[in-house]
This record gives C-alpha cells, sequence and structure tokens, in this order.
C-alpha cells in the first residue's frame, strides 16, 4: 500500500487545527460493535492531503492517538483498517476596511480630501479553504465501516503556524477526535 492516505489526513492538519477554537468534530459509530475486540490497526490508502507535510502529521496524529487507547500499529492485517479522507473547499470571504472620516486639507497618501466627507473603504475578497478530515476505522474480517470520526476547520489558520505549531495542532485535533473512543456501546 502507498502511504498516499496519509498526505490525505495531514491536510486537514489542519483542518486538524485544534489550536483554533473553531475545530468541529462529530463521531458516529456501530453501537452493536464490541471495540474492546480491536487490538492492532493498519493505516491505508484513502483520499490523501495535496501537502505530504500535512498528510504525514495527520497520519502521525491519528497513530498517536489510536496507540494512547492502547490499540498498537502494524503494517498489514490489522483488526481495524484506518482510512483518511481529506476534502477542501474555498469559501469567499469579504473583509471591510473603512479609513475614517476624511476633513479639511491634506489627507495621508491620497493628497486634497476636499471639504470632508465619511473617508473611503476597501473590501478585500479571497478564497478560505475550509478543510474536513474523515476518519473510517473498517472491521476488515467483515468488511464494514465500524466507526467514523469527522473534523472540520479553517485550514487557511495553520498556514500561518510554523512546523511545530502544525504538528502540535494535529494532534491536538486527533485527541479531539477520538477523545471518546473506544465508544461505550452494548
Amino acid at each position: 500500500m502507498t502511504r498516499d492516505w496519509k498526505r490525505f489526513l495531514a491536510l486537514p492538519a489542519f483542518l486538524v487545527a485544534a489550536a483554533c477554537s473553531t475545530l468541529q468534530t462529530n463521531v458516529d459509530y456501530d453501537g452493536s460493535v464490541d471495540f474492546a475486540k480491536y487490538r492492532t490497526f493498519t493505516l491505508k490508502e484513502g483520499t490523501a492531503a495535496k501537502d505530504s507535510l500535512t498528510q504525514q502529521r495527520i497520519e502521525e496524529a491519528i497513530a498517536a492517538s489510536l496507540q494512547a487507547k492502547g490499540l498498537r500499529r502494524v503494517p498489514d492485517g490489522g483488526d481495524l483498517l484506518v482510512y483518511t479522507h481529506v476534502r477542501t473547499e474555498n469559501q469567499r470571504q469579504i473583509e471591510w476596511t473603512n479609513y475614517g472620516y476624511a476633513g479639511w486639507g491634506w489627507g495621508w497618501g491620497w493628497g486634497w480630501r476636499g471639504w470632508g466627507g465619511p473617508g473611503w473603504s476597501q473590501a478585500t475578497v479571497r478564497n478560505v479553504p475550509i478543510g474536513t478530515l474523515i476518519v473510517d476505522l473498517v472491521d476488515p474480517q467483515e468488511k464494514r465501516l465500524v466507526w467514523r470520526g469527522i473534523a472540520t476547520e479553517y485550514v487557511d489558520k495553520i498556514v500561518k503556524m510554523d512546523p511545530e505549531e502544525k504538528t502540535k495542532a494535529a494532534n491536538e485535533a486527533m485527541q479531539k477526535l477520538f477523545k471518546d473512543y473506544p465508544p461505550k456501546t452494548s
């Protein structure tokens, strides 16, 4: 298997940026499954992040979170197969900047302002990438999805972070996503 699925997870490392308060997570699972029977996991190829560093951070954060829950990572043949899917879309964001009241005399940088007025405003339009990270846990024996976690975040917030902050954000996001794993089932 290739490591492309890891790249997929990294994009939301964004998304994974749990350091940002806007991180939203949602978990769903099969309530009839005994999650205690799962002891190992294998990372598989899903839909990777476009940025391989982001993907790597996501995969490492998932592995660390599952290992903290008592599962052991194996290269092949895990009790659970972990697939990640990173999806991004751009959302248009408009920001307005107002430049105050233009009074008597010369204005800064633009010359004569006349006898007063409301000043001027500038609109900045930019595309903000919104990312979603989906983590699927699949039972390979039964060939079915048993757990799904979804994390969403404005990806642009991690763009300005340094590499250590991005790694920390990815780890915090996955800790939040896997906080209640394994789920309490009947």
